[in-house]
């Protein structure tokens, strides 16, 4: 498979005359000025793989625009970016239409289909529906995917990730650009075209100066779909998550969230269930800043000190030092780019903010350097002196295109969200170098900046705002079953995120809603302190510990996703580096026609005898079967409406 994608780069792009991106310069199009221009290639080795560049230069201006390739050693997946800049000593002319993959690859197939996902969607409107798969039949009309035009934010109504799948063979297309991005698909014949750019780029540029596109991503796999995303999602665990390095590099925390507790309140119910409880992480979400109660936070970020009233001391420290003390880690809370009218950062430095057309709120402008230098100072010293161990990043500021667009001098459209979307990148790396094995938490409103840049820097523990609204069945209100489902829509395409709770739920009295929350990592949104004695507490709680390390696996359903009250759901998660495997069942509340699963497993390793052990049942029970039995004779399972079950497979020997 790595091959064929070689081939395909070299033969066309590196050996062969075509150009891999497109644009517009001087109001010429690319197709026609660049074979005037000097074209250069190279090749060089990487990491293992492989690393090639192609590039064109006008003569007559010293404007050069190039493709940079990176072919991994591992997986069979080309990565690229490409570049523009301005050699000259004047500034260049207008680049427009800057596209900086624009390919055609050839399948095994005249007939393609292409799915991604509805991304992340309103909440308490539509966000039942994140991440709900969607696909389209190509043909020769193109078909466009770019994220919600005002709001700019790379996953809010669309989806940066895609497949396209012809008869036996496809390719995997992921995009890495935290602003507004555009992709465009067509099909002729077996062919599929991709071009993708920023959505909105029009500006000349001054002299040396130099800009980028998106970051691509394709993988190339023989197999059906399923088959070309679990493989995808090995990509991303190798290539696109952060490396704290240590060997825990893929375990998201077992968290208690809080809000308002203050310090006495978070030390308090710790000491209630420290050691008894499998919790390993305490999480401050907003309402720590300002003079803030837990009602007005939102009109507090730009006063970014300590709440004195939750902590006397003016220092979260007292806090992280106990938490430290106990073997657990500490989630603080933040949204520095949204400053809102009358705060300490809107009073004491307006001129490093950008409006962005809401009443109420301004942008922190990342994309001047001294914006950068206020944000690179302040979150060091906050990390430092507060023993932060989990940096956990919101930004609830739909109408960021439109404050980009209105800070772009003339004749430069695209510039400020280019320099802020690169100085976001830079934050975050320079997070990184500064505090080795930090984790960061890519929020944005639950999962609106989720692409291949932000995968690389940061983790997914709140994957969606559906669960910030009263739990219940009522319209606009958050239930289990959404929980399970975007689980799994998500789970198609990524391996790590996690599920969270932002009202409280009493999990410990009903294993269903507690073990509906198991994902790569779990939050619950309510102090825990009254059940640290409770028998079913510990056991989910050392559920959601235990088997985390599952969902990093290859990711099989077992019966039809959907979301509704009375669907039977059953999915598996096979980690075939160590051959074992978890099962999860739920039999939803609302069905009252049957408790009988019957069950074909799946990814098994069809020689290996299975350890199948169900969690609730009495040791000496479990059973042992053949991953070929497994995966070719039906498994009965009687599971209670409203319950769930787990099976966990371990080798025999």
């Amino acid at each position: 498979m790595r091959e064929r994608l070689e081939k395909w780069l070299v033969d066309n792009y590196i050996n062969g005359t075509k150009a891999p991106f497109s644009f517009t310069y001087n109001n010429l199009p690319s197709e026609i000025i660049l074979a005037k221009w000097e074209r250069k290639t190279s090749e060089d080795k990487a990491d293992g793989g492989k690393k090639y560049t192609v590039s064109y230069t006008n003569p007559a201006d010293g404007f050069r625009v190039w493709a940079e390739f990176t072919l991994f050693g591992d997986y069979p997946t080309l990565e690229w970016c490409t570049y523009a800049e301005n050699g000259g000593s004047e500034n260049s002319k207008k680049l427009r239409n800057f596209m900086g993959m624009d390919i055609s690859f050839e399948l095994d197939s005249s007939s393609l289909t292409l799915h991604t996902t509805e991304g992340s969607l309103d909440i308490a409107g539509d966000d039942i529906n994140d991440y709900r798969l969607v696909t389209e039949k190509l043909t020769n009309k193109v078909t466009t995917f770019m994220p919600e035009e005002n709001d700019g934010r790379s996953s809010e109504h669309a989806w940066p990730f895609f497949d396209v799948v012809g008869n036996g063979n496809g390719i995997m297309f992921g995009i890495g650009w935290t602003g507004l991005w555009t992709a465009n698909f067509s099909a002729e014949g077996n062919n599929v075209n991709i071009s993708s750019g920023m959505a909105k780029f029009s500006s000349y540029l001054k002299p040396q100066e130099k800009v980028r596109t998106p970051l691509y991503s394709i993988t190339y796999f023989d197999g059906d779909a399923e088959y070309g995303h679990n493989l995808f999602r090995r990509t991303v665990l190798a290539h696109y998550t952060p490396d704290d390095g240590t060997d825990d590099v893929c375990k998201l925390p077992v968290s208690v969230t809080t809000e308002s507790y203050g310090e006495s309140g978070i030390i308090d119910d710790v000491s209630k269930w420290t050691g008894k409880l499998s919790i390993d992480n305490v999480w401050t979400d907003a309402a720590w800043f300002g003079d803030t109660d837990k009602k007005s936070w939102t009109v507090e970020t730009g006063n970014w000190w300590i709440n004195k009233r939750l902590y006397p001391s003016g220092s979260l420290k007292k806090v992280s030092d106990f938490l430290h003390s106990n073997n657990l880690k500490y989630t603080v809370w933040f949204e520095l780019e949204r400053v809102a009218v009358g705060t300490e950062l809107y009073r004491e430095h307006f001129d490093l903010l950008i409006n962005r057309n809401v009443v109420g709120s301004y942008i922190l402008n990342l994309a001047s350097e001294e914006g950068y230098r206020w944000a690179e100072n302040y979150l060091i010293g906050m990390i430092r002196e507060n023993g932060i161990d989990i940096y956990r990043q919101d930004f609830n500021s739909p109408g960021i295109a439109q404050a980009w667009a209105a800070n772009d001098e003339p004749d430069r459209d695209g510039m400020t969200e280019l320099r802020y979307v690169e100085n976001l990148y830079r934050l975050y790396d320079r997070l990184h170098r500064e505090f080795p094995g930090i984790m960061l938490d890519n929020c944005a409103s639950g999962g609106k900046r989720i692409d291949l840049e932000m995968l690389k820097r940061m983790v997914i523990l709140h994957r969606t705002d559906y669960t910030c609204v009263p739990y219940g069945d009522g319209e606009g209100q958050f239930n289990m079953e959404g929980i399970q489902w975007q689980n799994q829509n998500l789970s198609y395409w990524l391996p790590l995120h996690g599920a969270t709770l932002g009202y409280p739920v009493y999990l410990f009295e009903d294993s269903y809603l507690a073990r509906s929350m198991l994902s790569a990592g779990v939050a619950l949104g309510i102090q825990v302190g009254y059940a640290a004695d409770m028998p079913l507490a510990q056991k989910m709680t050392r559920e959601m510990s235990d088997f985390r390390g599952y969902f990093i696996g290859d990711y099989y359903p077992l019966l039809e996703p959907t979301y509704d009250k009375t669907s039977k759901q059953a999915f598996m998660y096979v980690r075939e580096d160590i051959n074992e495997a978890l099962v999860l069942v739920y039999n939803r509340p609302q069905n009252s026609e049957s408790t009988r699963f019957t069950l074909k497993l799946r990814g098994l390793d069809p020689d290996t005898t299975y350890i199948v052990t169900d969690q609730d049942a009495r040791k000496g029970q479990a059973k042992e079967m053949t991953g070929e039995k497994l995966m070719n004779e039906w498994i009965d399972l009687n599971v209670y409406s409203g319950s769930a079950k787990i099976l966990l497979l371990t080798p025999i020997n």
